[in-house]
């Protein structure tokens, strides 16, 4: 705690190299050595409150952001440069984020789970009237072929 200005962190992520780590305080996703844990720099400043971070497909870091003026799921590319952020009306207040298979993210927030395109269109809703938090997806509870998804 306090390596690199780390303040009230929220969420961790392993990369291949590194560890991503949202700094709810400080409004950063900080950058530590995977094996050392020495800090390595500011991965991205975000507005403000950062929550999970999840690894897209094409290797781009995605983090559910809470509130602020980049309040959504904010897409940067693997070293940290802004890629895009979503945040369709009516969600907001984003906890949890999940790239699916078909390209869209899976989102939660303090009323439900949510289904968004990159063009920040919401999709679908999954599931209201739930506090959502984490999305986990969770392999090997089920028959070959299907996939729960776990939401904290």
């Amino acid at each position: 705690i306090a390596s690199g200005g780390l303040d009230g962190p929220f969420d961790v992520h392993f990369r291949a190299s590194d560890v991503l780590v949202a700094s709810i305080n400080t409004d950063q996703i900080l950058r530590y050595d995977r094996t050392t844990g020495a800090y390595l720099g500011v991965f991205a400043a975000i507005n403000n409150f950062p929550q999970q971070i999840a690894e897209a497909s094409n290797g781009n870091v995605l983090v559910a952001n809470f509130c602020g003026t980049e309040v959504g799921i904010v897409e940067y590319t693997s070293a940290g440069a802004f890629v895009g952020r979503y945040n369709p009306a009516g969600v907001g207040g984003n906890r949890g984020v999940y790239e699916l298979p078909n390209g869209n993210l899976l989102t939660t927030n303090g009323t439900g789970v949510y289904e968004v395109s990159r063009a920040g269109a919401l999709v679908s809703t999954k599931i209201t009237g739930v506090s959502g938090q984490y999305i986990e997806l969770v392999q090997g509870l089920t028959p070959v072929g299907l996939q729960h998804f776990t939401v904290e």
